[in-house]
């Protein structure tokens, strides 16, 4: 994977960089519905988006950043407001469906980033997300606890979460049936 060095333009708040960003990023989430990562590359990339190669790398140092972003859009994004409303205790099961149903379009496309070299990284976003909202859902559950129980409890959990939702993903399964399995590793964790 390439380095992290963004282009001039990849922070610009200007209108027609914000507009030429999404085109790029939704052009790339096109293109892996049908596409795995190593089979992109830039000018397929610039092609779908309608710009030129010089207008990319003023915002993308590299296909790999770009499919970041793409990554980020896509699925990061869905975890975010998942992670906003997640109640562990509270309609579970309504929680990881709300999560999944905007990604089951996009499986293919999800599939082919959880094959590519942006994976670790994405799990990491995917992480960073959800760990805080674990540990404060679990504390609340679980009281005056050790702090590193708390800690441990919530890695354990969102890594094994997160683990189940990608095989989910790559089997096709619908949103209810992911959502059926989390909630039964749930019940067997937290013991309801």
């Amino acid at each position: 994977m390439g380095q992290d060095v963004t282009g001039r333009r990849s922070e610009s708040q200007d209108p027609r960089a914000v507009r030429t960003r999404k085109s790029l990023v939704d052009a790339t989430v096109r293109l892996l519905h049908d596409y795995p990562v190593a089979d992109l590359n830039v000018s397929q990339i610039v092609k779908e988006a309608g710009v030129s190669r010089q207008v990319f790398y003023q915002h993308f140092a590299d296909r790999d950043a770009l499919v970041l972003a793409a990554a980020q859009e896509l699925v990061v994004a869905a975890y975010l407001r998942f992670s906003e409303r997640f109640r562990i205790d509270n309609d579970f099961v309504a929680s990881v469906t709300a999560l999944m149903d905007p990604l089951r379009e996009h499986y293919s496309a999800v599939t082919h980033l959880l094959d590519s070299p942006i994976h670790s990284r994405l799990d990491n976003e995917v992480y960073d997300t959800m760990l805080p909202t674990m540990r404060d859902q679990l504390r609340e559950r679980a009281g005056e606890q050790d702090p590193q129980l708390i800690d441990d409890m919530a890695r354990f959990y969102t890594a094994g979460a997160q683990s189940v939702l990608e095989q989910g993903i790559r089997e096709h399964d619908t949103p209810e049936h992911i959502a059926q399995r989390m909630e039964a590793v749930r019940r067997a964790l937290i013991r309801d």
